[in-house]
């Protein structure tokens, strides 16, 4: 192991934990491990290693990790230590996992009191109210709501093996992202429910050369669910941001929207609030304003959650014609003030919406 990978690990700890390493007193570097079946990594000393296990206890990058396993002496599962692990997240554009830093600590005298590795196959993906990690979400409140309210719609997840990773909650739709060894057997089901199901090519920057009116190949299926094939301009639009294949509900109401990517192992699904499929799988241009609006502007950091309270950016529009009393509204409506009638011209409005969160049992 160089002295330049080590160093790599010491800038990844200095990102995680704001710490330098090189700059700590008496951090000194005591053996470095180049075992090829496990990832580079070195054990170090620091003059106070309990002051540094309790800053990192208390970093939200970190979790305390009792199940780790070490992927060398003295830092394996019969040794007698404790460790913290990197929260991580795949990026869902490339679908890649990050390595995730994981730093141990000896209990009692040691000559390696310290250990330091960067690790690309053990992932936590949260920490729980004590600071422990989390490696799934199987038991959310969510991801039981979601799996159920998906099954009554013919897609049995729940027979699946699913490692729910990320959890989505106002004013975000509410959904999960997954990985799964079952994905193809999953699209396979959610496919043969779909229009227009034939695997989509590779996505390109420009528009489909199609009729801009052909929407779907069968638009008069009565399949309950809508392929976002890149080839017609419907499926171009839809997957500008979908994980691998997406995959919509048709109609109006909470309806489901999954993406799948057998390639990686991920996927995501989550029940819009404002989905835009007629049921004939053609689009509703103004169900399709609000869809951008309520369930894809929260991801663009448009809106957001604290403990009691959701907020969100609202735009909206409406247009007048001269001599008319009745308006054509755009996304959120926007209603004059008091009794009037509507506003002559164009009327462009921005706000904030703030709400109660709901109470989840």
């Amino acid at each position: 192991m160089s002295d330049h990978q080590c160093q790599e690990i010491i800038a990844q700890f200095k990102k995680v934990t704001s710490i330098d390493l090189n700059q700590t007193r008496s951090f000194r570097i005591l053996k470095k491990h180049t075992t090829a079946s496990a990832p580079f990594g070195f054990d170090f000393s620091v003059e106070n290693p309990r002051g540094l296990a309790e800053l990192l206890r208390g970093n939200t990058n970190l979790a305390e990790d009792p199940e780790h396993i070490g992927h060398y002496s003295p830092w394996d599962a019969r040794s007698n230590n404790y460790g913290f692990t990197e929260i991580t997240q795949p990026d869902l554009k490339s679908t890649k996992w990050p390595k995730a830093l994981h730093i141990d600590f000896a209990i009692g005298k040691s000559a390696c009191p310290c250990g330091m590795h960067l690790d690309d196959d053990h992932r936590v993906i949260g920490r729980d109210r004590y600071g422990n990690a989390v490696t799934t979400y199987a038991d959310h409140p969510i991801v039981k709501e979601v799996i159920h309210e998906v099954s009554l719609r013919r897609i049995p997840l729940g027979n699946f093996k699913l490692r729910p990773i990320k959890v989505y909650d106002d004013p975000e739709p509410r959904g999960f992202d997954f990985e799964s060894p079952d994905i193809a057997a999953i699209e396979n089901i959610v496919r043969n429910l779909s229009t227009h199901n034939e695997p989509s090519p590779p996505l390109i920057p420009r528009l489909p050369n199609l009729d801009s009116l052909d929407f779907s190949k069968k638009p008069n299926s009565d399949a309950p669910y809508r392929h976002d094939n890149s080839r017609d301009v419907t499926g171009w639009v839809g997957n500008r941001v979908t994980l691998g294949q997406g995959y919509r509900e048709k109609g109006f109401g909470p309806r489901v929207h999954i993406e799948l990517d057998k390639d990686s192992g991920l996927g995501n699904v989550h029940l819009d609030t404002h989905p835009y499929l007629n049921l004939d799988g053609t689009p509703n241009l103004k169900e399709a304003i609000d869809h951008g609006i309520y369930d894809l502007a929260p991801g663009f950091g448009l809106a957001g959650r604290t403990k009691r309270y959701t907020w969100r950016v609202t735009v909206g529009g409406s247009v007048t014609p001269s001599g008319s009393r009745d308006s054509v509204e755009v996304g959120v409506p926007i209603k004059p003030a008091g009794d009037s009638g509507p506003i002559g011209g164009w009327t462009i409005g921005v706000g904030v919406e703030i709400r109660p969160r709901r109470r989840r049992r």
